[in-house]
């Protein structure tokens, strides 16, 4: 079966958009910094909502270490020179950053922690993808990168 370009692109996020002219390698290095600040922007108001949502004591303090531990490799990838530098810093936080959702999945969440739970969930596979990890993790809770970065960058 021969899938037409634009499905490829659709498939394969991010490296196949810069192949197919929808960015270029430039742009997808400024959007993958701008994603990261993202991450960045979520992990740590996440910490802190997760206090008053109910979270058991012994959970929540494990919870918000490896958050902090993920924003930490997160804020190093964001500041990589290059795309390989960022490999091992994003895959890092992407590892204590689905220990620590771990943790809280199945935990009855107020709406706001929930979203920004989803938001990191979708943006965090984009991210690994730019800087060439190959992942098979999709996106969860149905939202579009653009839709998670807007979760994101509205937390206050």
């Amino acid at each position: 079966m021969l899938l037409n370009p634009r499905i490829l692109c659709t498939l394969a996020g991010f490296t196949f958009l810069t192949a197919c002219g929808a960015l270029t390698a430039q742009a997808l290095a400024q959007q993958t910094v701008t994603d990261l600040a993202l991450i960045d922007n979520g992990l740590t108001a996440l910490s802190p909502l997760l206090t008053t949502s109910g979270v058991p004591a012994a959970t929540l303090a494990t919870v918000q270490a490896d958050l902090v531990t993920a924003d930490t490799f997160a804020k190093a990838a964001e500041t990589a020179t290059t795309t390989a530098a960022a490999q091992q810093p994003v895959q890092q936080a992407e590892t204590y950053l689905n220990t620590a959702l771990g943790l809280v999945s199945g935990l009855p969440l107020p709406p706001k922690v929930a979203g920004i739970v989803t938001a990191l969930n979708v943006l965090m596979p984009v991210i690994e993808t730019a800087v060439g990890i190959v992942t098979n993790a999709v996106g969860a809770g149905g939202e579009t990168p653009d839709e998670a970065r807007a979760v994101l960058a509205g937390i206050k």
